[in-house]
């Protein structure tokens, strides 16, 4: 369809209202291919053949065709089916689908973001914490020898007067 009514159905009357009128290297491209899209200045071209006339049997070669194949008559009756994407609704439906990403990926990145946020913080009181038990170990096994070296020192004293009680005890008997 056409936003003008005069050019709707164009080639099948005699107003000489056509497709290859007003797109002459479009449809050249067109005629080359069954189906296709092709990206133009004005939008994003979609098209497809169909043969009117002919039975349900009808299925695509997809072969690239020549410009001289158009003129054959041997060739079945076929209509190419066009239709015109506008860069305006191109890039109207870009923007809906950024703004749903964007809906859907704010909050995963939200969430993200918070338990990585969580995981470090836990990550850092861990190592904290182990940091300090280390301390207290250290600090500990420090408390341990010196209390060892006390002892020892403590036991070389009472055998120092153990001995010395016993060189004494049988001088008192």
């Amino acid at each position: 369809m056409h936003v003008d009514n005069q050019k709707v159905w164009g080639f099948m009357f005699d107003n000489d209202q056509c497709f290859p009128k007003y797109h002459h290297v479009l449809w050249s491209e067109i005629m080359l291919q069954d189906f296709g899209q092709i990206k133009t200045k004005k939008g994003l071209v979609t098209f497809d053949s169909i043969c009117p006339l002919a039975d349900t049997s009808f299925s695509h070669q997809h072969t690239k065709k020549s410009a001289n194949d158009n003129q054959n008559t041997d060739k079945p009756y076929i209509w190419k089916v066009s239709s015109l994407l506008p860069n305006k609704q191109i890039q109207s439906l870009q923007y809906d689908i950024f703004i749903k990403f964007i809906y859907i990926a704010l909050p995963l990145l939200s969430a993200l973001i918070f338990i990585s946020w969580r995981l470090a913080f836990h990550r850092l009181k861990r190592e904290k914490a182990e940091q300090q038990l280390k301390l207290s170990n250290q600090q500990l096994e420090h408390k341990v020898a010196e209390r060892t070296k006390e002892l020892l020192h403590e036991v070389d004293i009472r055998k120092q007067a153990e001995e010395k009680c016993a060189i004494w005890q049988p001088m008192i008997y």
